[in-house]
């Protein structure tokens, strides 16, 4: 069981990677942190259109739900196949972090297949800066 600050923690890396922006919020004078997943404009009142633009950081779901987590695979992948490289055959460290996330989903391990996911997206980071 994955322990409950480190789940915020990497659904908020997550989500950053996948294009969220943190919106801040605040209720009673405390501040409480959101994430804009559509980048569409939030609206003052509730509708089922605007409902689901806006994520709480409680309410990410990345490390328990393959609807949230697979998406995030073909992103990692639709990357790696579009990435430059010096030949055909050169192989990078995010080829094989991604060959770590693609075994953890054929053992159907979504704990392993999140902390893989994370790896990469920290190597990511590392690389596109």
């Amino acid at each position: 069981m994955i322990e409950k600050e480190l789940i915020k923690i990497g659904g908020t890396k997550i989500a950053m990677y996948m294009g969220a922006k943190i919106v801040a919020e605040y209720q009673n004078g405390q501040e409480f942190d959101h994430y804009l997943l559509d980048f569409g404009e939030r609206k003052d009142s509730y509708s089922p259109d605007n409902y689901c633009r806006y994520h709480s950081t409680n309410l990410l779901r990345y490390h328990e739900s393959w609807d949230w987590l697979m998406p995030v695979y073909r992103s990692i992948k639709n990357y790696l196949d579009n990435i430059e490289r010096p030949s055909n055959n050169h192989c990078c460290r995010g080829d094989l972090l991604e060959v770590e996330i693609h075994c953890a989903l054929t053992s159907i391990d979504i704990e392993k297949a999140w902390q893989a996911t994370l790896d990469f997206i920290d190597w990511y980071n590392t690389h596109e800066k």
